[in-house]
């Protein structure tokens, strides 16, 4: 597997030597100059799809000096460490042969790793400002380029994907990131670098919630075939607000984890990567029906 790296973080770093000690409007003057036109393609990806537009400006670069040198430590062997995760996971999923795409980056405290099409290709991205270490980079190494690699041998779109496609989406990503990955909890797998939930919960307390709340698989077996906005938020958007009462936030995740497991037992995950839309529905239903 040939993997490419883009690192933008160097060029962060040297925006935030000018920038550190001057007024927030110079700060933004300066990312804009510094930062974000030397990579206005990835910038504006960012700003349009993954980026928090509400966030104060003030309150953004007022948290820079607390992350900056974890961002320093993480940016030295992110190169390596992506690789490394990316091959493993390639080599369980059975496609070697792919080329992988990944852009490391300084984001505005938002998302901290997504998987996307950008200039047509499937595309792997990491915003350091939120990945505390080196262990938690490869474990989103491994989930993200999961995500990449099962967009070329599936059917499944990045965009307009069902309940149960979700489910399987997010279910395969985080049980390969298991098996890179080996021995750790399925906190870790799910909150990869987080102790805390968006929500406000401590990540363990979280996990006891999706595992206590009876009728979230029968809820889930309901609206298997839907792509409404607001429902697929409802069970995989981290926002808070998106969820629905007593329904913890990102809960699919978890449901998609444990469903996957399930379905392990029976198929590789180079075979489960590979089904259509039409068989992820059928063992889907089955794996909610029969877990």
């Amino acid at each position: 597997m040939t993997v490419t790296v883009s690192n933008l973080t160097g060029t962060f770093l040297a925006f935030w030597e000018r920038a550190k000690d001057k007024p927030v409007s110079e700060q933004v003057s300066l990312w804009e100059t510094y930062y974000a036109e030397p990579h206005r393609d990835v910038l504006d990806f960012y700003q349009k799809h993954y980026n928090d537009l509400n966030a104060p400006p003030e309150d953004v670069f007022a948290r820079y000096p607390h992350v900056i040198p974890a961002i320093r430590t993480v940016w030295a062997d992110a190169g390596t460490v992506i690789a490394e995760a990316a091959k493993r996971c390639a080599a369980t999923l059975g496609v070697a042969e792919t080329p992988g795409h990944h852009v490391v980056m300084v984001g505005r405290f938002s998302s901290n790793a997504w998987a996307d099409l950008f200039r047509g290709v499937p595309t792997c991205f990491y915003a350091l400002e939120l990945i505390p270490d080196v262990a938690t980079l490869a474990l989103m190494a491994a989930h993200e380029t999961a995500h990449a690699l099962h967009h070329n041998v599936s059917d499944v779109p990045f965009e307009g994907a069902t309940v149960a496609e979700k489910l399987m989406l997010e279910g395969l990503a985080t049980l390969t990131s298991e098996v890179v990955t080996p021995g750790l909890s399925d906190e870790a797998y799910l909150w990869p670098g987080y102790k805390t939930a968006t929500d406000g919960q401590e990540v363990t307390a979280w996990l006891q919630r999706c595992v206590a709340l009876s009728q979230l698989k029968e809820q889930l077996l309901h609206v298997l075939d839907s792509d409404d906005p607001a429902t697929l938020a409802r069970y995989f958007s981290a926002g808070s607000e998106h969820r629905r009462e007593h329904t913890p936030v990102r809960a699919g995740y978890a449901v998609g984890f444990w469903l996957l497991r399930h379905l392990h037992r029976r198929f590789e995950l180079s075979e489960l990567a590979r089904w259509n839309r039409a068989r992820i529905r059928e063992e889907i239903a089955w794996a909610i029906s029969s877990g």
